[in-house]
C-alpha cells in the first residue's frame, strides 16, 4: 500500500473516530451530570478547544520529526487515551459529583479529564499528514485540500453512522471499545517493527477493556436513540422494586411484590382527575417511562380510556420485558414527540397527565412553554384538568424553573394549584405537583376518598417573586432555571 492510500485511510478514519466520540461523549456523561445543553456545550467547546491546541501542536512536531513513526505513535496514544478513559469513567465521574459544583463546572471538568486527550491527539494527526505528504510546492494546495477532504467525510460518516446506528445497536461502552480498536489497528500502519513496549501497552489496555466490556453489572445498560437507560433491581421503602432510570435519574419504579401499586408519591397525584372530575372518561398522558401509571391506571380505572403518548419506542419494550405491562384494548400508544402529537391530534380530552419533566437536570424546553401548554388546553374539553409532575425547589436560587413554570401555567388555563409531593410543605428540590383547570374548579367534588383527601390536605400558598418571567418557545432558558444560574 503506498504512503498516499495510508494517509487518506488514516485521516479518513480519525474524523470518523472523532466525531462518534464527539456524539458518545454525552451519553459518557448523561447518567451522572445530565444531558442539558450546559452538558452539551461543555462536550462540543471543550473538544475544539483541544483540537486547536492538537492543530497547533501537531504542526510543531511534523515539522521537527517529520516521520511515519511518529504519526503511529500518535495514532497509538490516541488509541490508548480512548482504552483508559474508557477504565475510569465511571469512577472518575462518580467521584466528580460529590463535589458541591455547579453543574457548569463539573461539565467542564469531566469533559476536559476524559476527552481532551483524545480530542488533542487526534487533532495532531491532520497537520502530521499534511507534512508528510507534501513533496512539492506547486501542488501543495491539493494535497492540503484532498487530506481535509477525505477527513471531512470521515467526519459526515462518523455523524451519522454513530448518530443514527451505533448508539442504539452498540451501546456506550461497545462504541468507545471500537473506537479504540480502529485507531489501534490504524496506529500499525506507521509504527515500526521494533515498537514492542508499546504494542505490549496497547494490549494490556485491550485485555482491560475487554474485560470491563463483559463484566457483570448489577444494572442493565441499554443505549436508545434518546437516553443512557439503565434498569435496576433495588430496596425501596422496606419492599422489593424495580427502578429505570433515564440520563442518571429515577424515572419510574415498581414493586415486585404489587406490580400495579404507585411507589412514588408523585404518581398518586394523577388519580385526583377523579377526585375533581369523576366523570372524565378520556384521559391522555405524555410520558411513558415504564409505563408503571398506565398499568396502573387500566387497573383502578377499567372503563376509562387512556392515550399515552411516549417519544422512545426503547422504553415501551422495556417496559413489556421488565416492568409487567401489557396494554389494555382501552389504551392507545403513541410513540412521538409531545409536542408534535399535541399539535396534530384532533382528539379532546378530559384530563391530560404531564409527565415529561421528570429530571432535576435537564427537562424539553419545548414542553415548558405558553405555546405548548396552549396546544394542551386546546386538546381539552371546556372543564379539563391538567396535572403537571415537576423537580424543583420551592425556595432558594433552585426555584427559579418552578417559578417560571407557574407563571406559564397561569398565563393559558384559570386557576393554578400547587402541591409538594414528597414530604409537604418542606423546602428541597423534590416534586411538586401543579394542577391547572382549563374551567372553573368544582367546589364541592363527590369523590371523597380518604387517600385523594390525603395527598390534597397541604396545598401550598404560592406567591411567585416576581424574578422570573413566562416561558416561551422564542426565549425558555429552562437549563440555566434548573442549574440556579
Amino acid at each position: 500500500m503506498n504512503s498516499s492510500i495510508k494517509f487518506k485511510i488514516t485521516v479518513f478514519l480519525s474524523g470518523f473516530v472523532l466525531m462518534v466520540f464527539e456524539l458518545v461523549g454525552l451519553r459518557i456523561l448523561a447518567p451522572f451530570l445530565g444531558s442539558s445543553s450546559i452538558v452539551w456545550t461543555s462536550v462540543i467547546g471543550i473538544i475544539l478547544l483541544f483540537m486547536s491546541l492538537g492543530y497547533w501542536k501537531g504542526g510543531q512536531i511534523a515539522d521537527r520529526y517529520p516521520k511515519t513513526q511518529t504519526l503511529g505513535i500518535i495514532l497509538a496514544l490516541a488509541s490508548a487515551s480512548i482504552f483508559l478513559m474508557n477504565i475510569v469513567k465511571n469512577p472518575f465521574l462518580g467521584y466528580l459529583n460529590s463535589f458541591n459544583l455547579s453543574l457548569i463546572a463539573k461539565s467542564i471538568i469531566a469533559c476536559i479529564s476524559l476527552f481532551g486527550a483524545t480530542s488533542f491527539l487526534l487533532a495532531m494527526v491532520s497537520p502530521f499528514v499534511i507534512r508528510l505528504s507534501i513533496d512539492k510546492k506547486e501542488n501543495s494546495g491539493t494535497t492540503v485540500g484532498s487530506i481535509y477532504s477525505f477527513s471531512a467525510l470521515g467526519s459526515i460518516l462518523g455523524t451519522f453512522v454513530g448518530g443514527f446506528v451505533l448508539i442504539s445497536w452498540m451501546g456506550t461502552n461497545a462504541i468507545v471499545y471500537g473506537l479504540a480498536i480502529i485507531l489501534a489497528a490504524t496506529s500499525l500502519l506507521f509504527v515500526s517493527k521494533n515498537s514492542q513496549q508499546m504494542h505490549l501497552f496497547l494490549v494490556l489496555l485491550l485485555l482491560g477493556n475487554t474485560l470491563l466490556l463483559f463484566r457483570t453489572h448489577e444494572y442493565l445498560d441499554i443505549d436508545s436513540n434518546y437516553s443512557r437507560i439503565f434498569i435496576q433491581d433495588t430496596e425501596y421503602e422496606n419492599q422489593s422494586a424495580k427502578f429505570l432510570l433515564l440520563n442518571g435519574y429515577v424515572n419510574s419504579g415498581m414493586s415486585l411484590g404489587s406490580p400495579n401499586d404507585l411507589i412514588f408519591e408523585y404518581t398518586q397525584f394523577y388519580d385526583l382527575f377523579d377526585f375533581f372530575n369523576p366523570s372524565a372518561n378520556k384521559v391522555l398522558l405524555l410520558g411513558g417511562g415504564a409505563f408503571s401509571y398506565p398499568k396502573h391506571f387500566q387497573a383502578t380505572f377499567p372503563n376509562k380510556e387512556l392515550d399515552v403518548v411516549e417519544i422512545d419506542p426503547e422504553l415501551l419494550e422495556i417496559s413489556k420485558d421488565h416492568f409487567s405491562f401489557i396494554p389494555s384494548p382501552k389504551t392507545e400508544i403513541f410513540l412521538e414527540d409531545a409536542r408534535t402529537y399535541l399539535q396534530h391530534s384532533k382528539k379532546k380530552y378530559d384530563v391530560v397527565l404531564y409527565d415529561v419533566l421528570t429530571s432535576p437536570l435537564s427537562v424539553p424546553f419545548h414542553l415548558t412553554t405558553q405555546e405548548a401548554f396552549q396546544q394542551v388546553s386546546s386538546t381539552m374539553h371546556s372543564n379539563g384538568i391538567l396535572i403537571l409532575n415537576i423537580i424543583a425547589d420551592l425556595n432558594g436560587e433552585s426555584s427559579a424553573f418552578l417559578e417560571s413554570e407557574y407563571l406559564t401555567l397561569k398565563s393559558v388555563f384559570q386557576e393554578v394549584q400547587l402541591y409538594s409531593a414528597q414530604e409537604r410543605n418542606v423546602n428541597g428540590l423534590h416534586n411538586y405537583i401543579l394542577i391547572a383547570f382549563k374551567g372553573t374548579p368544582v367546589k364541592e367534588p363527590k369523590n371523597l376518598q380518604e387517600s385523594y383527601l390525603s395527598l390534597l390536605a397541604n396545598p401550598i400558598s404560592y406567591e411567585p417573586s416576581g424574578k422570573h418571567k413566562i416561558l416561551t418557545d422564542n426565549f425558555a432558558p429552562t437549563d440555566r432555571l434548573l442549574a440556579g444560574y
